[in-house]
């Protein structure tokens, strides 16, 4: 199980269960899209996101249904422009 987060971006691998809505028909998640994580239910089983209401009583969706995109960490290029974004003196 993922250790998701507030922000943290969630690909979605299973579109074809039923994502835990009771009664009427859940917003439908695109294999592949990729959503940003509102909040966390159920100790980390569900999740919610901003742009998806889901009418299960918690709120969530079904957290399987998804992978967490770990962040990347910065290249050597990206150092670069951080620095210059920052003000700092880059070495050329």
């Amino acid at each position: 199980m993922a250790d998701w987060q507030k922000g943290d971006l969630a690909l979605c691998v299973d579109g074809s269960r039923d994502q835990g809505a009771e009664g009427g028909a859940p917003p439908q998640f695109m294999i592949g899209g990729v959503y940003i994580v509102e909040s966390i239910v159920l100790g980390g089983l569900g999740l919610c996101f901003a742009d998806k209401v889901s009418s299960h009583p918690t709120g969530g969706w079904q957290a399987a249904c998804f992978r967490k995109i770990p962040p990347l960490k910065p290249t050597a290029d990206d150092r670069e422009v951080i620095d210059l974004m920052n003000r700092k003196t880059v070495e050329a």
